[in-house]
């Protein structure tokens, strides 16, 4: 049953994404207005189409791309980059000075406030303007991205 799983599994790989199976690794850093993001998500689709990377925001603003296993970097080509980073906030107490009323206010979840730590408009691939080609130069690619909160 193995023989015959294995290289089924084999030609799948290499038809989701990169004929000899290498990857260059990636990451870089992410900012908005000069300063780190500290928590995320940055995707990088394929322009051709196939298997995306993608990679954690560290706290100082860091991330690493993984396409098969963790930190691998991804293949050569160019890509379509999205960044995800969101943060909740409750809203303020009520001013009704009943503290059993305060604590239901702030109990629903309907007080809860979504805040775009990076701009909405980078969250799509469709909408975000990040581009960037990976290069098959055999050196580690480093993307700094700094984004705009006004755009």
């Amino acid at each position: 049953m193995f023989k015959l799983i294995f290289p089924v599994i084999c030609l799948l790989s290499l038809a989701a994404g990169c004929e000899d199976g290498s990857t260059r690794l990636a990451g870089g850093t992410i900012s908005v207005d000069g300063k780190p993001v500290d928590s995320g998500l940055v995707v990088f689709y394929p322009v051709d189409g196939g298997r995306q990377g993608s990679g954690k925001i560290n706290p100082d603003g860091s991330f690493v791309i993984s396409y098969l296993k963790m930190g691998d970097g991804v293949p050569p080509g160019e890509y379509v980059v999205t960044i995800l980073s969101d943060k909740t906030e409750r809203k303020k107490k009520s001013e009704t000075g009943n503290d059993a009323e305060d604590d239901a206010f702030l109990a629903s979840s309907r007080d809860v406030k979504l805040i775009h730590v990076v701009p909405v408009k980078y969250n799509n691939r469709e909408t975000t303007p990040l581009r960037v080609n990976v290069e098959d130069d055999g050196e580690v690619q480093d993307f700094k991205f700094d984004v705009d909160s006004k755009s």
